[in-house]
């Protein structure tokens, strides 16, 4: 069993020296602590909830432990509500959606690109987030979420995702128990996601797939953990939900089709599933599971409409976060158009390079941004000065001009880039002898003020069939220490 002080340690080996941390304790009656002691009966494995204010908008747990931890992050809770509400607000018109939710989705997955990606990707995803629209949506607070009524939609809101993770704790230490979907459904669930997400390289997504390339989180075993752990949230999240509205004398007012709405919201990809499931359970008899069912449909297909204009905006997001072909070159520049003038996308700024300081994750683009932040006024020519010289090295010959590639030994096209003559001149000498006869290289200079532009710049001049398996990477980087050391131990 882990003591405290170790296991807060571990949750701070994640989530940053700089966030709030603190282990959620049963001394006051809460809805959550009525979720909590309600889980809690189901997992019947020790677990340790902490708090984290701040950091990454993300959820987590380690059912492995004992106790398991599982950790609440109230930067995740606030983004919830924000997806939610954007759903839902009569504010903004369906046409209006699609552009908020992809800012809302830019934004998030800017966050995420800081920790488990490139801080240049991040800083570009950051800076678009603001620069999709004129108007940019103030997420609410933890504040806000805290002064909604305590009813089916706060508890759907606050604590699905929570209970999501301590189903891991349960599924984790329960052994897998019986099938809940065949393989054959979780096949046609795959495929309406990459559909979706990836329209023109669909067959190419799924493709890597099959060759177990990439995309791990849509493989067939992590699917059915996760829609295990889904099941367990809206089964302890039912009860929970009636002991709260008990306790606070409004259990007549339950609602079985608000509960079933509300989680329908948050699910999304699952929702046929989760209904399935929920016509079960609120079925007086075997002989009504139809007709509850058809209801729950109806209830789903009430709001398709802003949900494919929602998803229009993730799907724009998503493709900017994955394909480099689909960014815009301009993003910064409008950027400091908007910062001169606007004081909420300077507080948007700053707030990210106050999260990337806290995962004490650094690069030149974001001192760009903590720039910005410092002199709004002087934005543009804070990135006019910024303008520097990246060089690569250029290969040309027959049919061939383009930015020089060395294979790394996972099969990756790295493209290195250095900031001084002598570092790119000592590439162009190794190699240069190994050359077919007529090709040659050469020292070419990208200026740009960004390295999320330089690279942007050498992608272009690479052929098609090259960019997918293509790298760039800036020295001095971590990914370009990594690299020297694998091509180090790959020489030996």
């Amino acid at each position: 069993m882990l003591d405290d002080t170790l296991l807060a340690a571990v949750v701070r080996s994640h989530v940053g020296p700089h966030a709030r941390v603190w282990r959620y304790g049963h001394d006051n009656v809460t809805p959550m602590t009525i979720v909590l002691e309600t889980a809690e009966e189901a997992v019947e494995h020790p677990v340790a909830v902490y708090w984290v204010d701040g950091g990454l908008p993300e959820n987590y747990s380690l059912p492995s432990l004992t106790p398991a931890v599982v950790v609440f992050n109230s930067r995740y809770l606030e983004m919830a509500g924000y997806l939610r509400g954007l759903l839902t607000d009569d504010l903004s018109s369906t046409e209006q959606l699609s552009g908020i939710a992809e800012q809302a989705c830019l934004e998030i997955m800017a966050e995420l690109t800081l920790r488990y990606g490139d801080p240049a990707v991040a800083c570009y995803l950051a800076a678009r987030s603001l620069t999709v629209g004129r108007v940019h949506p103030l997420p609410p607070s933890l504040q806000d979420i805290e002064r909604i009524p305590i009813d089916e939609m706060y508890m759907a809101v606050w604590f699905l995702p929570l209970l999501h993770e301590l189903g891991h704790v349960h599924f984790e230490n329960a052994g897998p128990g019986d099938p809940v979907v065949s393989e054959a459904y979780l096949d046609r669930l795959v495929d309406a996601v990459m559909a979706a997400s990836f329209g023109d390289a669909y067959e190419q997504a799924r493709g890597a797939l099959s060759r177990g390339e990439s995309f791990r989180s849509l493989s067939r075993d992590v699917l059915t953990v996760e829609v295990r752990a889904d099941l367990f949230a809206v089964d302890v999240l039912l009860a929970a939900t009636q002991r709260v509205m008990r306790q606070l004398g409004s259990a007549e007012g339950f609602s079985a089709e608000r509960f079933v709405a509300e989680n329908l919201m948050m699910f999304r990809l699952f929702h046929h599933m989760v209904i399935e499931y929920l016509a079960q359970v609120f079925a007086v008899d075997d002989t009504a599971v139809d007709g509850v069912r058809d209801a729950f449909l109806a209830m789903a297909r009430h709001d398709e409409e802003r949900m494919a204009a929602f998803d229009e905006g993730f799907v724009a997001a998503q493709e900017q976060c994955l394909d480099p072909m689909r960014r815009h070159n301009d993003v910064l520049l409008r950027l400091a158009e908007r910062a001169a003038d606007d004081p909420v996308v300077v507080h948007f700024v700053e707030r990210f390079c106050r999260l990337a300081e806290s995962l004490d994750v650094d690069s030149p683009d974001l001192q760009i941004l903590a720039d910005v932040v410092e002199r709004p006024a002087d934005a543009a020519g804070i990135i006019q000065q910024a303008r520097m010289a990246f060089l690569v090295a250029w290969v040309s010959g027959p049919d061939t001009d383009e930015p020089f590639t060395v294979q790394a030994p996972d099969g990756q096209l790295v493209v290195p880039v250095y900031v001084t003559e002598a570092d790119v001149d000592e590439l162009t000498g190794a190699f240069g002898d190994r050359l077919a006869p007529g090709y040659a290289l050469r020292r070419v200079a990208i200026v740009s003020p960004t390295e999320h532009n330089a690279m942007l710049t050498i992608l272009q001049h690479l052929p098609e069939s090259k960019r997918g398996r293509a790298r760039v990477i800036f020295d001095g980087s971590p990914a370009f220490v990594r690299w020297l050391r694998s091509i180090a131990g790959r020489d030996r």
